[in-house]
């Protein structure tokens, strides 16, 4: 049996690729689509927190900081997206009940035209 990854902490500056770029490939895959993710720096500039934002980050924590600090963020992060998550799932929920109720009411008024 897998575990499921709760929250995923990256650095912005990593030797092999960069944070952005992990993020960007990292949201390409399903599996991690709701993932929070915290970019963990000493950059602090708000062009790269946008460039994180955009790529996909749900977080910034800049260093130095504290483990509460750490722990407080990703149970944040953690809940802001089951939050979301929750809000799609009844968005579609939703839809697909709407669907039904149109296609069942198709089928009741197949072969009648609407005249304007």
């Amino acid at each position: 049996m897998t575990q499921q990854i709760q929250v995923v902490v990256v650095d912005l500056n990593m030797p092999v690729m960069d944070g952005i770029a992990f993020i960007k490939h990292l949201r390409g895959l399903p599996a991690y689509r709701f993932t929070p993710v915290l970019m963990l720096t000493t950059e602090s500039q708000e062009s790269r927190k946008l460039e994180g934002k955009k790529a996909g980050a749900t977080g910034w924590l800049i260093k130095p900081f504290n483990p509460e600090q750490l722990v407080a963020v990703a149970d944040n992060m953690h809940a802001a997206v089951a939050r979301r998550r929750d809000a799609m799932a009844r968005g579609m929920q939703a839809a697909a009940d709407h669907k039904a109720t149109m296609q069942a009411q198709g089928s009741r008024t197949e072969g009648r035209r609407l005249v304007l």
